[in-house]
C-alpha cells in the first residue's frame, strides 16, 4: 500500500492521507501556471499537525455556527451554515394562477404566496463526524428533509488561510409538483453592499441593476463579494447561478434590497417554470461553494480569477511508463 508521494522537483515527500476510496495529499504555494511531477512511494512520512487554527464555535451537535481566524475582526459566516429549504406548491401545477403573478398589489400577492406555497426547512439529528488533517479540519452531517430520501452537507475548514469550501450532496424524491430547493448561507454584516456580476459586468443588485428586471432571483457569474476596509468576504458557487437575497423572494419583486442583504440563498432546483425541459429530476445531486476572506483586493477584477482556481482544480495526469508524445503534450498544455 502507498504510504507517500514524492516530488520530483525538489525530491520532498508528502504523505497520503486516505479517506475511503480517496486519497489526498497537501500541496502548498504552487506557483501559478507551473506544474509539479509526484511518484507514488510506499515510504512512511510523519505527519505534521499545524498547531494553527482558526476558532471555531459549534452547536450541541457539533456544526460549526461561526469560524474566525486571528487576522479577521468579523467572523467568516454566521448562525449555521448551508441549510437546506424547500418552497414547495400546495395547489399542483396551477401555482402561478394561484399566486396571481400580475397582480400589481404585491401585499395581496405575497399573502397568496403563503396560502399557495409551503416552507419547509432540513431538520438535524445526528452528531456531526469530524476529520482532521494536516492543514485543515472537516465537518460532515447527515440533515433529514421529507422531499429527500438522504442529504449530506460537508464543510473543509483551512487551518491557516481564512477559507471554508462546502459541499451538499442528496437524493430528491420524484415529484412534478412545482418546488424551488435552495441552500442558506448567513454571513456576518460588516456593512458592505455585495457586489455581483452578469456577463463580465459588476454591479450592486437592488441599486444598480436596470429598472423593473427580476429581483425575485438573480443570474450572477458564480459570485458574490462584500468588500470592506477590513476586507473582503468572496462567496462562490461552482454550479449555482441563481441566488436570492435575505430570503426567499418568490413573486416579490421587490425594487428596494430586502432584509439581511448578507444573507445569501442558492437556488438548487426549480421545476416551476414552464420550459421545454424535465419538470421531475430524481436522483443524486452534488454541489460546491466556497467561502474565502481576503485582507486585502485592491482591484475587483482579481475576485473572478480567485474563484475559477476554486472551480477549476488542478489537473492530475496519471503517466504511463512510456515516453510522452510531444505533440498531444504541446497541444494539452495550449488548453488556457
Amino acid at each position: 500500500k502507498y504510504q507517500s508521494v514524492t516530488n520530483y522537483e525538489n525530491e520532498k515527500k508528502l504523505p497520503l492521507i486516505y479517506d475511503g476510496n480517496v486519497v489526498r495529499f497537501w500541496v502548498e504555494n504552487m506557483p501559478a501556471n507551473s506544474f509539479y511531477r509526484f511518484k507514488l512511494s510506499k515510504d512512511t512520512v510523519g505527519v505534521k499537525f499545524t498547531d494553527t487554527k482558526p476558532q471555531i464555535k459549534t452547536d450541541s451537535l457539533g456544526w460549526p455556527q461561526e469560524v474566525k481566524w486571528k487576522q479577521m475582526n468579523s467572523p467568516l459566516f454566521t448562525e449555521s451554515l448551508a441549510n437546506f429549504m424547500s418552497l414547495e406548491s400546495k395547489v399542483g401545477r396551477n401555482v402561478q394562477d394561484a399566486i396571481g403573478w400580475d397582480n400589481a398589489d404585491a401585499t395581496l400577492r405575497q399573502q397568496k404566496v403563503e396560502k399557495a406555497m409551503e416552507e419547509t426547512w432540513a431538520t438535524s439529528t445526528e452528531p456531526t463526524k469530524i476529520t482532521e488533517t494536516p492543514y485543515s479540519i472537516i465537518y460532515e452531517q447527515k440533515i433529514h428533509h421529507p422531499r429527500l430520501k438522504w442529504a449530506v452537507r460537508k464543510l473543509e475548514i483551512w487551518k491557516k488561510e481564512a477559507r471554508a469550501q462546502i459541499s451538499f450532496k442528496y437524493f430528491r424524491l420524484s415529484s412534478s409538483n412545482p418546488e424551488v430547493f435552495y441552500l442558506a448561507f448567513p454571513l456576518p454584516d460588516p456593512g458592505a453592499f455585495p457586489v455581483v456580476s452578469n456577463g463580465g459586468n459588476e454591479f450592486q443588485p437592488y441599486k444598480q441593476q436596470l429598472q423593473h428586471t427580476n429581483t425575485d432571483f438573480l443570474t450572477i457569474d458564480g459570485w458574490v463579494d462584500y468588500p470592506t476596509s477590513k476586507g473582503t468576504w468572496i462567496w462562490s458557487s461552482r454550479e449555482a447561478p441563481l441566488i436570492s437575497f435575505g430570503s426567499q423572494q418568490l413573486a416579490v419583486k421587490s425594487m428596494s434590497p430586502p432584509k439581511k442583504m448578507n444573507t445569501i440563498l442558492a437556488m438548487l432546483y426549480n421545476n416551476m417554470w414552464d420550459v421545454n425541459y424535465l419538470d421531475d429530476c430524481p436522483g443524486e445531486m452534488e454541489f460546491q461553494f466556497d467561502l474565502v476572506w481576503k485582507d486585502k483586493i485592491t482591484d475587483s477584477k482579481q475576485i473572478p480569477k480567485i474563484v475559477q482556481t476554486y472551480f477549476l482544480p488542478p489537473v492530475v495526469m496519471l503517466n504511463p511508463g512510456t515516453r510522452e508524445d510531444k505533440h498531444t503534450f504541446l497541444r494539452m498544455n495550449e488548453i488556457k
